[in-house]
């Protein structure tokens, strides 16, 4: 089993406990047990966190599309609660597609698209920093190194 796999595989069956929006197309997902990053403003994020700041992306539901990075804060703000208290079946890469798939548990699917160089979203968890980029091609990060 490869890096990308097991990194993937500690996600699967993790609940999202805080699905959120952030600027423009930005949509985050947290996971795993809360971590306080600012004591000023009590900020928290999961151990695991899913960050799609800068790839379209697409939310579908028994493979129709039912939101997506062009709606509204309003649109996209309706649909996010969808995800709290689901979990993550599996992560898909599609890169002869340029294309990735986060399926959770309740038929929700997020597609991400990948076809531009600007495109890529990130994972963090407690050690590691991943990146899927261009073409879907995956870089890792170690956290703990200096």
């Amino acid at each position: 089993m490869n890096k990308v796999t097991t990194i993937f595989n500690q996600l699967v069956g993790q609940k999202c406990w805080c699905p959120w929006r952030g600027y423009g197309m930005a949509i985050f997902f947290d996971f795993g047990r809360k971590i306080t990053t600012s004591k000023i403003k009590q900020f928290q994020r999961g151990s695991y966190s899913f960050c799609l700041d800068m790839s379209p992306w697409q939310i579908l539901q028994q493979n129709k599309e039912i939101g997506n990075y062009k709606q509204s804060y309003k649109q996209i703000d309706s649909l996010l609660p969808k995800f709290k208290n689901q979990t993550i079946e599996k992560i898909n890469i599609f890169r002869g597609l340029a294309k990735t798939q986060i399926v959770f548990s309740n038929d929700l699917i997020i597609q991400t698209q990948h076809s531009n160089k600007s495109y890529q979203w990130y994972l963090l968890t407690p050690k590691m920093e991943l990146v899927v980029g261009y073409n879907c091609n995956i870089s890792i990060k170690d956290l703990t190194e200096n």
